[in-house]
């Protein structure tokens, strides 16, 4: 049994979000690799939340592992 449901939570919910935005972002080079000039400041500024989700998720693996010391996995996986 893992303890801290609120830390899991949180790690499923910001690992989906870093997949979305790891589709955004391709989106946004395909665009840019066609020639929309204008998506580059889009492609710029999701690059910056991109970053900001893998930290963060990054930290809830970190606070999971912290609280179950068993579990090892979403540490390495993140």
């Amino acid at each position: 049994m893992v303890d801290g449901r609120g830390t899991v939570s949180l790690l499923r919910v910001v690992a989906a979000l870093a997949c979305l935005e790891t589709l955004v972002q391709g989106l946004l080079a395909g665009m840019l690799l066609n020639g929309d000039v204008d998506s580059i400041d889009p492609h710029g500024f999701n690059a910056y939340v991109f970053e900001l989700l893998v930290l963060l998720q990054v930290v809830a693996a970190i606070l999971l592992w912290r609280r179950n010391r068993e579990i090892a996995g979403p540490v390495g996986t993140s």
